[in-house]
């Protein structure tokens, strides 16, 4: 038995089979072959081919970017692990002691890094001011409009102990 493919003006793939047929002292005396068009079978399996090296180069491009979105995604945790340590430093590490006053905090903020913040200013030895606020939105950017907002309070109230002048001011700013 032979087998092979015959490609026939460049437009039609055969498989062909060639059997011998043989006397009963086993020799050949004639020939049956059988061809069978294959065109279509031959050009799915090409188009599976190119699929599949296509299929490749995604998953190659996918496991790339993955990485790449992983690396950024482990940078930016570090940076908001750093930005949460900072933020929470710049609180304030203990309460005013006052015997007129027994203060009591308990921050919970809704991100790691937000708009969240508390302080006290001892405006002066009879006046203790007291921060409160809670800026519009999450994330960093409300983290530095917080922080602007502490520090335009800690400045104002540097002139003066009207709540309605330094909320003025701060508003200004």
């Amino acid at each position: 038995r032979t087998s092979f493919k015959i490609t026939v003006k460049d437009t039609h793939i055969y498989n062909v089979n060639c059997f011998p047929l043989l006397d009963k002292n086993g020799n050949s005396i004639a020939m049956v072959e059988f061809a069978h068009d294959i065109t279509e079978e031959e050009q799915i399996r090409r188009e599976l081919s190119i699929l599949q090296q296509q299929t490749l180069q995604k998953s190659l491009q996918l496991a790339k970017q993955n990485k790449e979105l992983e690396s950024a995604y482990n940078k930016l945790s570090r940076e908001l692990t750093l930005a949460r340590i900072v933020q929470r430093g710049i609180l304030p590490q203990q309460l005013p002691l006052l015997k007129e006053l027994r203060a009591a905090v308990y921050y919970l903020p809704m991100e790691d890094v937000g708009g969240d913040l508390y302080d006290f200013i001892h405006i002066s030895p009879d006046i203790l001011g007291v921060i409160i606020a809670d800026v519009s939105g999450h994330g960093i950017p409300a983290a530095v409009s917080d922080e602007m907002a502490k520090m335009s309070f800690y400045l104002h109230t540097l002139n003066t102990t009207s709540t309605a002048r330094v909320l003025t001011q701060v508003n200004k700013d």
